[in-house]
């Protein structure tokens, strides 16, 4: 209801019409609508966790990106979408969200990296605490700084995802990549 309808619009008596279930109830699990705010990107950043840990899991990490491009654009955009609300009605829980996300992003993607590395596909001589700032920050700068063109966001992503493969991938990561990508 949040993306549906922005934060601002939904009140706590939609929500438990909507979950129908009584204030009461509602308020023996949260004290106030902030509160189910907190949780909600609580659990957004716990889904980027459990995607994280399959694709760690993946014996081919490039075939992984490749198979599941969507995942890596779609809940950027979503929390794009969100931060014009939290941002603007509850600053302080998005700032403590978007602390504890950048944290959370810097440290996958340092795992990515070495995961990547360790399957050679990756380069052995990649400086991973620098490249892991550059991808957990500096793709998602740019994403949101682009302004609107007559490219969609996929491809623009497509671009960036393309990017970050020929800057992380060895020769033959490469060669693979580029065999597989289309």
């Amino acid at each position: 209801m949040f993306f549906k309808y922005g934060v601002k619009s939904v009140s706590i008596d939609d929500i438990c019409n909507e979950m129908h279930i009584s204030k009461k109830t509602f308020y023996t699990q949260f004290k106030q609508k902030s509160d189910l705010i907190a949780e909600l990107l609580a659990q957004l950043r716990e889904k980027k966790l459990r995607d994280q840990k399959e694709m760690l899991e993946s014996d081919n990490i490039i075939e992984f990106f490749l198979q599941n491009f969507k995942m890596f654009t779609r809940p950027g955009l979503m929390e794009k979408s969100a931060a014009l609300f939290y941002e603007k009605y509850y600053p302080d829980i998005y700032r403590e969200h978007r602390e504890k996300a950048g944290e959370m992003s810097l440290e996958s993607a340092k795992e990515v990296l070495h995961r990547g590395m360790e399957q050679g596909w990756f380069r052995e001589d990649m400086d991973v605490d620098t490249m892991a700032c550059f991808i957990s920050q500096d793709f998602r700068n740019t994403l949101n700084m682009l302004p609107k063109s007559p490219r969609s966001d996929s491809q623009r992503a497509q671009f960036l995802m393309d990017a970050f493969m020929r800057i992380v991938t060895s020769p033959r990561g490469l060669e693979y990549y580029l065999s597989h990508k289309d």
